[in-house]
């Protein structure tokens, strides 16, 4: 809200709008969105006892489809379903 905070940028970085996508990637995360992401589908696959297949691309097709194209997080597409065997 620019009417209520004359600084709408990050508060951690400065580098860009504190909207959804960059509090995904800001620079001042302790974690990559990358590894943040493996490591969840490594626990999950460790919780349900299934093999995980593709992950680089899952996780190439999650940054393009919310980080580049700004798709709301909500929205699962092909591309961005959880890289487990029972998908294929």
């Amino acid at each position: 809200n620019t009417t209520k905070y004359l600084d709408y940028r990050c508060p951690r970085c400065f580098n860009g709008p504190e909207d959804i996508t960059h509090l995904l990637i800001c620079i001042r995360n302790n974690l990559r969105l990358t590894t943040l992401i493996t490591q969840v589908v490594q626990e999950t696959f460790r919780k349900l006892e299934i093999p995980h297949l593709g992950l680089d691309t899952f996780i190439k097709s999650f940054i393009n489809l919310h980080i580049n194209k700004k798709m709301p997080l909500g929205i699962i597409t092909d591309e961005t379903l959880a890289p487990f065997e029972k998908n294929k």
